[in-house]
């Protein structure tokens, strides 16, 4: 197995580790499943049905929905390299929130695209396990890209270390 194949491996598995801890998260779960604005005072969902079918919300790559027929909330990602040194890789994970416009208001005195950046944080920021010591918050930014006029783009970026 080559090197690339390996890298590429190790980081498809640091992306399931980070969507295995998104998904311990009930609030967040809701946050992506239910599009009411009263979301969090409805009935716990298996976080597993955001995974797979019709109810997918999480993606491990960059995922645009059809906002003709779509009007849900969803978590994408994106890996960034950001070069080496002699020792050891500098590396970038964008987590991406997507919600349609519609599901922005909520009744919990925050934006839906909020909130969930604000859950993502609290499962993700210095977890262990990425890579080399901790995945550390590096950088958001509200984009606000509008994806055929429907959806808000927002993200998260997180910082981690690897070896070359």
């Amino acid at each position: 197995m080559d090197s690339q194949t390996n890298r590429m491996q190790k980081l498809n598995k640091y992306k399931s580790k980070i969507i295995g801890r998104l998904i311990q998260s009930q609030e967040l779960c809701k946050a992506l499943y239910y599009q009411e604005s009263n979301f969090l005072e409805l009935p716990d969902i298996d976080p597993y049905i955001l995974l797979e079918g019709n109810t997918k919300r999480i993606y491990s790559y960059k995922f645009v929905p059809d906002s003709t027929n779509d009007q849900n909330a969803y978590i994408t990602m994106e890996y960034l390299n950001a070069g080496a040194r002699k020792r050891y890789k500098r590396n970038f994970i964008q987590i991406f929130c997507l919600v349609h416009k519609s599901n922005e208001e909520t009744d919990i005195g925050w934006n839906r695209s909020d909130y969930i950046l604000h859950l993502i944080d609290q499962q993700v920021n210095q977890m262990r396990g990425i890579g080399i010591g901790k995945l550390e918050f590096y950088d958001s930014d509200n984009v606000f890209i509008r994806i055929n006029d429907a959806y808000y783009v927002r993200y998260n970026m997180y910082r981690f270390y690897d070896f070359n």
